[in-house]
């Protein structure tokens, strides 16, 4: 039994507190055990990926982390090409995975893709562990791969800088003229 002062009268209570390290241990593992594991979401419900246009071979994202802020697990399964906004210093967790070191993934004025999703889908979170705003605009490739061979041939040869042309890789920022072609290309224009 414990014993309360309370406004000076003594009370005694039916709780125990816990003493010393190895039983605060046993509270904290009780209580992580409890924790259910997050559920991942599609891309586009997650709500810092507001999708901000829709068309039927592409969606475009506008996607902003506020500083200090963390993202939902959510599931990358498409090809997708990015233009950094403004980055910002930030950190990735896959799902049943580790955080990675903090680092800065873009500079504004940059555009980079990640083709693999579609072969290799990524589920993970990412927290901005900067002050700064992170801000990128994404296009969703939606169509599948089969769809995609027949495209290559009207798309010139220096839009890709790799010898596979099934899936954009990366684009420089002196041109945009590619980046417009592309989105031209899955039904956006510019």
């Amino acid at each position: 039994m414990v014993e309360l002062e309370v406004q000076g009268s003594r009370e005694r209570t039916g709780l125990r507190l816990m003493r010393g390290l190895p039983g605060t241990s046993c509270a904290l593992l009780v209580l992580a055990a409890c924790v259910p594991e997050p559920t991942p979401v599609p891309i586009v419900e997650e709500p810092r990926h507001r999708l901000a246009s829709e068309r039927e071979f592409a969606q475009v994202l506008d996607v902003q982390i506020l500083g200090s802020d963390t993202t939902f697990f959510h599931i990358h399964e498409r090809p997708i090409v990015y233009a950094c906004v403004s980055g910002s210093e930030m950190a990735t967790q896959p799902l049943g995975g580790e955080w990675s070191p903090p680092g800065s993934p873009c500079d504004p004025g940059v555009v980079f893709s990640n083709p693999e999703y579609a072969d290799q889908p990524l589920t993970h979170r990412v927290a901005n562990t900067g002050v700064d705003l992170f801000h990128l605009i994404a296009v969703q490739n939606l169509r599948d791969r089969s769809e995609l061979a027949t495209l290559e041939a009207g798309v010139p040869a220096r839009s890709w800088p790799s010898t596979d042309t099934t899936f954009p890789r990366s684009w420089s920022s002196r041109g945009a003229a590619p980046w417009r072609r592309y989105l031209r290309r899955v039904g956006r224009t510019c």
